[in-house]
């Protein structure tokens, strides 16, 4: 189990054309974010607007507040401290009929708990055979 500190920015916004959210979430992955993701929220006088929640670690946080500004209208953003527990991630390579995989293993306390084919390998391999990608994802998941 791997334990450590990150950072989220979040804030709440009425009046982006949501046209710029794919936009403005490449930047921000591209800067450094772990993260970004935006929900709909309901904001004061029952308006419609985005919870934009970027997290990060510690050292890019004045980095990503910067790019948050410049592509939002935004004007403020709170700042939460957290802890971040993660699984011990182990990746590997596995053999299918249809070609090769990498494939995320996650363990808590030594035990998996979580088996996550490559999308892009499965991607590949489905359109090359002209078949399903759960055909191809199951099958990376049977070689674990």
């Amino acid at each position: 189990m791997n334990k450590g500190k990150i950072i989220v920015l979040e804030t709440s916004i009425d009046d982006i054309n949501p046209e710029f959210y794919e936009y403005t979430i490449e930047k921000l992955i591209k800067a450094g974010a772990k993260e970004v993701f935006i929900q709909p929220i309901v904001m004061k006088r029952n308006r419609m607007g985005a919870l934009l929640t970027v997290i990060c670690e510690e050292k890019l946080k004045d980095k990503l507040i910067e790019g948050i500004f410049n592509e939002t209208t935004a004007f403020g953003i709170r700042i939460i401290e957290a802890t971040h527990i993660m699984l011990e991630k182990e990746v590997k390579r596995v053999k299918t009929r249809y070609g090769s995989i990498c494939v995320k293993i996650g363990k808590f306390k030594g035990k998996i708990k979580n088996i996550s084919p490559e999308y892009r390998d499965c991607e590949k391999l489905a359109k090359k055979k002209n078949i399903p990608i759960k055909t191809v994802y199951n099958e990376a998941i049977k070689k674990i």
